[in-house]
């Protein structure tokens, strides 16, 4: 038989392409600002309840990312700014990857922690 046909796409949100657009344009800001999620084009304001978890700003190329997570949307960011050179690029491939803290991690869903609970007692 015939593979399955793939799923559809998911639909487009334009709340989700704002967020999206703004963490890119957040990138582009001083990593400083960034770690204290302050930043001087008022973005920071639109993205309550997000928490920056880590900035990588490498001064010599320019290079920046953040990695962030919203337990609101649940969601966890990682935005790079845009490479202005080769060597920037490069850099931004090298990047050491950071464990999140375990407080920071979604909870299981329902399913999960009731099974988890009941096997306990």
């Amino acid at each position: 038989p015939p593979p399955p046909p793939p799923p559809p796409p998911p639909p487009y949100l334009d709340d989700l392409a704002n967020r999206l657009a703004l963490h890119a344009s957040i990138a582009y800001c001083d990593g400083n600002e960034i770690a204290a999620w302050k930043d001087p084009l008022g973005y920071t304001d639109k993205i309550p309840g997000f928490e920056v978890v880590k900035v990588l700003h490498y001064l010599k190329t320019g290079s920046c990312c953040y990695v962030g997570i919203s337990h609101e949307k649940q969601e966890i960011v990682v935005s790079f700014r845009g490479s202005g050179s080769l060597a920037a690029f490069k850099t931004n491939l090298r990047l050491n990857l950071v464990d999140l803290p375990a407080y920071l991690l979604f909870p299981p869903p329902p399913s999960l922690s009731s099974s988890s609970s009941s096997s306990s007692s």
